[in-house]
Parts: structure tokens; C-alpha cells; sequence
């Protein structure tokens, strides 16, 4: 990306409204300060500004700290490293910033600290260099500068480039003002996310789409606040199916270009992914579950489609077919996941989505006009599935999990996912004839509860508190190492477009009431919740309608109060390191095999920090190998039962660790990042 620039007779009016302060300024210790990159946790939102360039934070190097970030691999001057702090800053406001710089070249560089922002049009830019000073060989110098964007304006962008395409180095980036912005909660640091909060209790996440994606701001918020990231709709059946190539029996899969751009960035910034999803009852498309994939009336456009007639002239296919097609669609999407996204840690995956009624039992047979697109003779949830197997029958949500587990990375944690999870007949349902049956043979690894709730406290209300608690309870009752993972979380403010926001002043207490319940539950044993998903990163990008303001961000993504209620549960003694949490198994996700595994049992090796702990519980010997995400072994060898082994001589990056117990050979794979 390229700095762009507004028109000259726009520059020259913005050159009168966002003044260099040249006189009487605060020092920075006398000011409060709302930002502070200092890249010892995380990269800071920071990112490379041009296609080639790589932004690595390097241990060591850091100016008066650990780590600094070094910028490479640069094709023009103008390609360096960008930060949006829209979150952070607000306009009109002066801020003094200060950023320090270094380079190994021979020769003194000139270094520029600009500023662009969006104007109110939300289509022209401004932009201005700040600060420039040539800066010497190998000696961190201070860049600084106080600066005021003009009023109105959004989208705050830092970039630090040089007047060559040189490497460099930078760290200890401040912005410092006369009050905190009103986008900084009352009392979590600006550069603490709640993937940090949370980090030794469960993942945090959120959504990404094909829009969002390329939204800077979003991008950056996302990298602060959150360690899951989940794809809104790209991995979806009806995103993924191609009947390109596919034949009756075989299934291709497809990345769309949003998905490629969601797991390119979870991949760059090691950000873990929840699949999302692989059978369902919508948005699959017709010709999925027909005799003939090619047969024209599968398309649901088509005027004559079969969704348009009765479902029992539907010419489903055979359930020996369609189990051909199921898992070849498994495996290739699968396949494709390695192929061409490696290093993606898939960590979570929703197998099965929606498949029970309200009053529990699986849905109607028919096609779903409303989940998959269309209108017709079907009604709004019924299912094709049950068109093909058969009213009432399972055996495809079984058949879904064995293929799920055949072909997904070892790491990978199976789920099945629903909505309304809290409804007493659906939640029993779902319990003894999924849950218990599928996790008992080892296909199924946890309960994915939506969280679709309003802020409502009536006693009576539908999604009422005291339903969501008591479904919290009873899935984490089924037992030891069962996962429960809240997958689509938000609170409503209010019951409809005519009252939007009718209980936002309640809002905060239910979020606080089911992220304070998980730790509560995590704290008795048995079953464990190990991630709480956030299903939209502001109210401006949420699918409930009515401004009915259901996120922990507001439009301009700001902090609201509900978000300050789900950080305060949490001490800050208790706070970590989201890139590295530390919750149940060292943050491990485990996958056990061999006769004498266990569920629930400690990991055979466990990695924190730059230190592995090996757990054989009769201290008998293990090996251990390292691999990277090229398939390459990048260190193998044999440890005693119960010890620590130092990592730090291998490089920071992404690792599989397998772990084999000599004496009886039972097998750990798990996921480690090392820093």
C-alpha cells in the first residue's frame, strides 16, 4: 500500500487545521499517555506497509527493552511499517509522539514518521510527514514530533520509512495527550487486549468477512483484543462446494478470495482460526443433495428448482452416495487447508451446525429457504439432510465426525454447534444423542454454544440468565476434557428495530455474568470452556438488525462499557500473554492416541514460553519431536518422565510437538509458539 494524498487545495486547508506544534507543549511525563508499543507481547498492531515488506519483532535488539521490530525485505522507499490507531486517538486532539529508529547501513539514513488520515467524505485522504532526521549508523535516534489530524477525520495511520529501501529497526512508539482518548477503557491499558486479560483462563475471539477484512481499523483491533479468529460466512458450505470438477461421488473444495485473505492474516500474525462449518442445513447448496449434481433444477435460482416443489418429488440422493460425498468434501477441504494455507492453525472446528429443532429432535426434511438462500415450498429450517437419510435420522452427524477426524489436523478440536442451546428440550436433546455418543467413541471433542442472547432480565425472558447458566452447567457436566467453546456470542440491547436499545444499560452485566461463569466452571473441573467467540467486531458489522448495538465495540470502535465489565472480571495479576495463553494444558491442544490414553489426563509435553515439560505420570522416558510447519525436524531427542527442557535455541515461529512415552506407546500431537 502506497501513501495516498488528497488534492493539493484540500492539503493546503488541512495544513491550517492539523498544526505542527512548534510552541508550549506538556513533556510527555506530565501527560497521560494512550499509546505504548512496546512489541514484548505482541506486535502492537503494527503491520508491513507494501506486499513484500516483513516486519519481525527481534529478541535482543530492543532499544532500553527486550525485543524491537525489524522492518526487511522493502522494494521502495516508500515501503515500510504502518499502524492504524484510529482506536486510540481521537481527532482534532494534539498528541506528541515519539518513536525510536535504527539501521546498520554505512551511511547516515533519513527516517519520515507520517500521518495519514481519512477525511469525513470517507474517500479522500490527507497525509503528512511529522517527523524526519537523519539518523546515523547503528544508533537508536529519536524521532518526535506533536501533532493535531483535523477534526472529523478517521482512520489515524502511522508509517516509518526511510528515503531508501535499507532495513531498520524501531521501538518504543508513544502517543502522549493532555487526557486519555474516549476510544482507551477506564481501566485497561490501550495495549492490552482481552485475549491478554483472558490468556490463562480461554481463548477470546471474533469474526472476520470479505469486507471487514480489508478494514484497517478492524484488522487492528482484531490483532489487540484477540488470539480465535472465526470466517463470518467464506468457509461455508456455499462458499467452499464447487461444482467445478465434482463428480456425483467427489466433491471439490475452493477458497473464495475473502477466505484467502482471512487465514492469510491469521497465518501472518499467528492468529489460531475456528472452522466454521462443514454440514449444515443452510447455505449448502441444492444440488449437494440431489441424484445429480448437474441436474439444472438443483439450482435454487432456477424457476422450476425442486425447493420450489413438493419435498417428497425431490430426487435426493442415496445415503451411500451422499456419505461418498460428504467425505470427500472432508477431505478436500481439508487437503486444501494444507495445500495452500500450511502454517494455519486450525485449532477448532464446527462439524455439525444447527441440526436439532427447538423442541429437540432433528429438523423436518426439506431445503431451508431461509438459511440457504431462496423461497419455496420448504419452510425456514428444514433440513436436506433429513431429505436424503430420512426424518429423524442421525446417522450423517456421525458419519460428518468420523470423516471430520479422518482427514483435520491432529490438533484440530471437532465441535458440534447450535443456537437456542440453552432451551431445556434442545439442550437434553442435543446431550444424550449427539454429545455423550460421539464423544464417548472419541470423534467429537465439545459443545459449541452460539450465544445468540438480548440483554433482557426478565424472569420470564426467553434467553434469560438463568437458562444460559444452567446449559453452561450441564455441558460442562459431561465430563472430563469435554470442551464447551461459546462460538457466537453478543448480548442484544433490545428486542426489536422499535426498541433498539431498550436494556443496553444491562448489557454489560450479562457479558460479565457468562465470561465470570466460564472461569467459575473451569475452576471445579470437569468439562472445561476453553474459548468465548464474539460474533461481530463493532455494531457497525453485525448481522442482528435494528441497531440493536449487540458487540463489545461501538461504531467507531470504541471500548464500551460492556467491554469494561469483561475485562474487570479478571485481576490484573492475572493477566498474560494471549500469544502464549496458559490455560488448561499449558494452552496445548492435545490429541491423545494409542491403547492407554486417556481423556483429561496432563499432556505428555507442554510448552510455555521457552521451556517444554514433559508429564508421563510414571516418569518413565518420552521422545520428543520438534517439527516445523514445512514438515522439517528441527530437533528430536529423549527426556526423563517428569522434566523441563529449555527451547531457546530454536527459532521463534510456529511448531507441531510430538511426544511418544517409550514404554507403551501412547502418542501426544500438539501446537506450540515459540517467541
Amino acid at each position: 500500500m502506497q501513501i495516498k494524498y488528497g488534492r493539493k487545495k484540500n492539503r493546503s486547508l488541512l495544513m491550517l487545521t492539523a498544526i505542527v506544534i512548534a510552541a508550549f507543549t506538556l513533556p510527555l511525563s506530565a501527560q497521560s499517555i494512550v499509546i505504548r508499543d512496546g512489541f514484548e507481547i505482541n506486535y502492537d498492531g503494527w503491520t508491513n506497509n507494501g506486499g513484500c515488506t516483513r516486519l519481525t519483532a527481534v529478541r535482543g535488539a530492543g532499544y532500553n527493552s527486550a525485543r524491537a521490530m525489524m522492518v526487511t525485505d522493502r522494494k521502495s522507499p516508500q515501503d515500510g511499517a504502518a499502524s492504524d490507531k484510529g482506536f486510540y486517538l481521537e481527532s482534532g486532539e494534539t498528541y506528541n509522539y515519539n518513536v525510536y529508529v535504527k539501521h546498520a547501513g554505512a551511511f547516515a539514513e533519513t527516517f519520515n514518521l507520517t500521518l495519514r488520515w481519512l477525511m469525513p467524505d470517507g474517500k479522500t485522504y490527507g497525509s503528512e510527514v511529522i517527523a524526519t532526521k537523519a539518523v546515523m549508523p547503528n544508533e537508536w535516534t529519536q524521532l518526535a514530533a506533536s501533532y493535531a489530524a483535523p477534526r472529523e477525520s478517521t482512520n489515524p495511520t502511522f508509517f516509518i520509512t526511510t528515503n531508501s529501501t535499507i532495513d531498520f529497526y524501531f521501538d518504543e512508539f508513544t502517543a502522549a495527550g493532555r487526557s486519555a482518548p474516549l476510544a482507551k477503557a477506564a481501566n485497561t491499558p490501550a495495549n492490552v487486549g482481552l485475549k491478554d486479560i483472558y490468556a490463562n483462563h480461554f481463548r477470546v475471539g471474533n469474526i472476520f468477512n470479505g469486507r471487514t477484512i480489508n478494514d484497517n481499523a478492524i484488522r487492528n483491533l482484531m490483532l489487540l483484543e484477540y488470539n480465535s479468529v472465526t470466517a463470518e460466512n467464506e468457509h461455508k458450505p456455499d462458499a467452499t462446494m464447487t461444482r467445478t470438477n465434482s463428480t456425483n461421488t467427489n466433491i471439490r473444495a475452493a477458497f473464495n478470495t475473502g477466505a484467502a485473505a482471512i487465514m492469510n492474516f491469521c497465518a501472518q500474525n499467528n492468529i489460531p482460526m475456528r472452522g466454521h462449518v462443514l454440514a449444515w442445513h443452510g447455505q449448502t447448496p441444492d444440488w449437494f443433495f440431489i441424484q445429480d449434481i448437474n441436474d439444472a433444477r438443483g439450482d435454487r435460482n432456477n424457476a422450476n428448482a425442486y425447493r420450489n416443489g413438493s419435498v417428497s418429488s425431490v430426487p435426493w440422493a442415496t445415503p451411500a452416495v451422499m456419505n461418498q460425498r460428504l467425505e470427500s468434501y472432508i477431505q478436500n477441504i481439508f487437503a486444501l487447508y494444507a495445500q495452500q494455507y500450511p502454517s494455519l492453525h486450525l485449532y477448532a472446528y464446527d462439524v455439525v451446525n444447527e441440526a436439532s429443532t427447538g423442541e429437540g429432535g432433528m429438523r423436518p426434511r426439506g431445503f431451508d429457504h431461509n438459511g440457504a438462500g431462496g423461497q419455496g415450498a420448504s419452510n425456514a429450517g428444514d433440513s436436506p439432510w433429513q431429505g436424503v437419510y430420512g426424518a429423524g435420522n442421525t446417522t450423517w452427524i456421525r458419519n460428518a465426525f468420523t470423516y471430520a477426524r479422518r482427514y483435520a489436523p491432529d490438533h484440530t478440536k471437532l465441535f458440534y454447534n447450535d443456537f437456542n442451546e440453552w432451551q431445556e428440550s434442545k439442550r437434553d436433546y442435543i446431550i444424550n444423542n449427539i454429545l455423550k455418543p460421539l464423544y464417548q467413541d472419541g470423534i467429537l471433542d465439545g459443545m459449541g454454544m452460539q450465544g445468540h442472547v438480548n440483554a433482557d432480565p426478565g424472569a420470564n425472558a426467553w434467553s434469560r440468565w438463568s437458562r444460559q447458566e444452567a446449559a453452561m452447567d450441564a455441558y460442562a457436566a459431561i465430563g472430563a476434557g469435554f470442551e464447551i467453546q461459546i462460538t457466537e456470542m453478543e448480548v442484544a440491547a433490545g428486542p426489536d428495530a422499535n426498541n433498539p436499545t431498550q436494556w443496553l444499560n444491562l448489557q454489560p452485566e450479562r457479558y460479565r455474568r457468562v465470561f465470570e461463569h466460564a472461569i467459575a466452571v473451569n475452576a471445579r473441573g470437569g468439562g472445561q470452556f476453553t474459548a468465548i467467540c464474539i460474533w461481530g467486531p463493532n455494531d457497525a458489522n453485525t448481522w442482528i438488525s435494528g441497531n440493536r448495538e449487540p458487540t463489545l465495540h461501538n461504531r467507531q470502535n470504541q471500548r464500551k462499557p460492556a467491554y469494561d465489565a469483561v475485562a474487570g472480571v479478571v485481576p490484573e495479576s492475572q493477566w498474560g500473554d494471549g500469544n502464549n495463553p496458559t490455560f488448561g494444558n499449558g494452552g496445548q491442544t492435545n490429541i491423545y492416541s494409542g491403547k492407554n490414553a486417556k481423556r483429561g489426563q496432563l499432556p505428555l509435553a507442554a510448552v510455555k514460553g521457552r521451556t517444554l515439560t514433559v508429564n508421563a505420570l510414571d516418569d518413565s522416558e518420552v521422545n520428543i519431536r520438534i517439527v516445523n510447519l514445512t514438515g522439517r525436524t528441527v530437533a528430536s531427542f529423549n527426556a526423563n518422565g517428569r522434566s523441563n527442557v529449555s527451547l531457546r535455541n530454536i527459532p521463534a515461529g510456529m511448531y507441531i510437538i510430538e511426544a511418544r512415552q517409550v514404554k507403551n506407546g501412547m502418542k501426544m500431537t500438539s501446537n506450540a509458539v515459540l517467541r
